[in-house]
């Protein structure tokens, strides 16, 4: 957050001249995403600081409150949901006054921990490498046996057959092309004969 609007901008000049608020098709949707949000913290309200916990009820018949051990007695104990709101209230606050002081106050001591922690910083960047472990155990090997099946598969069986019969009909029309002359002559030379040797073949047989 300190960052984004706090810090100095990050953006090339030619990028940050085309930054714009986005338009009422998508502001207008957020807006009533973040009024059923606050509604929705309030459905969920505990009976500790005064709400009824409707969220609750309207699970109660997949959760049985019977079956609830903080649920037992007929005053249920709220000591729980205080030490958890407390403990998330502090967590936030010193997130926010970390980020405060690192980002605001010093902010070149982000940098200065990045090169004292440089493993820790670098694996943190890259979130644990599991995109790296992802590209190179699945992703790498998909793409290897992908192109296997193209050149070899592919190019190689489908396209090399089908440009063999191509090229084996190109190679005896070429040989036999000769017949085709054009001339009505050669073309009844050639039924007279092809009708001898039929009636040859009827005869002898």
């Amino acid at each position: 957050m300190f960052l984004t609007f706090y810090g100095s901008s990050r953006m090339e000049s030619e990028t940050e001249r085309h930054v714009h608020e986005s338009p009422g098709v998508m502001t207008v949707p957020l807006i009533i995403l973040a009024i059923l949000s606050f509604i929705g913290g309030y459905v969920g309200l505990p009976k500790s600081l005064g709400g009824g916990n409707w969220f609750e009820k309207f699970l109660s018949p997949v959760f049985p409150h019977e079956n609830t051990p903080i649920m037992t007695s007929e005053h249920p104990l709220h000591s729980l949901e205080y030490v958890l709101l407390f403990s998330s209230i502090v967590a936030a606050g010193a997130g926010i006054w970390v980020a405060y002081r690192y980002y605001i106050t010093k902010p070149e001591r982000p940098k200065q921990l990045a090169l004292r922690f440089n493993g820790l910083y670098n694996l943190l960047v890259h979130k644990y490498y599991v995109d790296e472990f992802y590209n190179m155990v699945i992703v790498q090997p998909l793409i290897s046996l992908a192109l296997f099946f193209w050149k070899i598969t592919d190019i190689r069986l489908i396209d090399g057959l089908a440009n063999g019969i191509a090229s084996s009909l190109g190679w005896f029309s070429s040989k036999f092309r000769f017949v085709q002359t054009g001339l009505v002559r050669n073309y009844a030379l050639f039924f007279v004969i092809g009708v001898i040797l039929l009636m040859g073949f009827i005869i002898l047989r």
